[in-house]
């Protein structure tokens, strides 16, 4: 059963430097914390006001060497994530030698991953899971 509660003033969580900010809700389940309405960690600065995650499995196919088609983007459907939002994606496993790969939010609702290769051949790493965090700053 989740613990919730909405306060007043700045409150401080069970772990050193996070601090919920004023009128922020906090969800506490099987010991995990959730914030939303703004939190910041370990001191000053703009407080995050939403941080999300999920884990996807995604297939780039097959990756031409860089300087042919250059890149493989795949569209990763992601509930409540928006332009301007932090996008951070890394895979769970390791990838193969020579792949790099960014991501981005550019419409509500979905994350894209752009994956190239520096090799000289073709890669195809198959599906691979990968952790994506979403941030929303204040």
């Amino acid at each position: 059963m989740a613990n919730e509660g909405r306060f007043l003033g700045k409150q401080m969580l069970p772990a050193d430097g996070v601090e919920a900010n004023e009128g922020a809700a906090i969800v506490e389940e099987g010991g995990k914390w959730t914030i939303v309405g703004g939190a910041r960690i370990g001191g000053s600065g703009t407080p995050l006001l939403q941080i999300a995650s999920l884990l996807a499995s995604i297939d780039v196919g097959q990756i031409e060497p860089a300087g042919s088609s250059g890149a493989q983007v795949v569209n990763v459907p992601f509930t409540g994530v928006t332009p301007g939002d932090q996008i951070i994606a890394s895979p769970v496993a390791s990838l193969p030698l020579h792949v790099v790969w960014g991501a981005a939010c550019y419409s509500a609702g979905a994350v894209n991953i752009r994956v190239i290769q520096t090799a000289s051949g073709n890669i195809d790493m198959g599906a691979t899971d990968w952790r994506i965090t979403a941030i929303r700053h204040g």
